[in-house]
């Protein structure tokens, strides 16, 4: 776990009283709830299942998804949130003033983040 990863862990989220983690190969297909793209027949995927006081629920997550929220967050966030997550803590953290929302910061933003988001691809491949 990287020292200077983003902390967004939600206290307030219910914690699974038991759970199972586990790495697979698909068999059939299967959907990043991350990303939502396919897992096809073949490739690696994280699996978490939880019970929960509503019952099991199960998660996967394609490689790539996984691996980000594993090397950017302390503690991981919640399922189905990485990409809310990571806006939150990468582009709008320092904006915490509503009267720096102006077009020009925002475009700014989104031009840093891109950049870094493109060279971050590039350092994984």
């Amino acid at each position: 776990m990287p020292s200077d990863c983003l902390d967004s862990y939600d206290q307030d989220l219910e914690q699974p009283a038991c759970c199972d983690e586990s790495f697979r190969i698909a068999r059939t297909p299967h959907r990043c709830c991350e990303c939502h793209e396919m897992i096809t027949p073949g490739k690696c995927y994280y699996r978490f299942r939880g019970r929960y006081a509503f019952g099991w629920k199960t998660y996967k997550q394609c490689m790539p998804c996984h691996t980000i929220a594993r090397e950017m967050f302390c503690a991981p966030p919640a399922f189905g949130r990485l990409d809310e997550e990571l806006h939150e803590n990468l582009c709008w953290g320092h904006l915490d003033d509503p009267r720096d929302w102006d077009e020009e910061n925002v475009e700014i933003e989104d031009r840093k983040n891109r950049e870094w988001l493109a060279e971050q691809s590039v350092k994984r491949r």
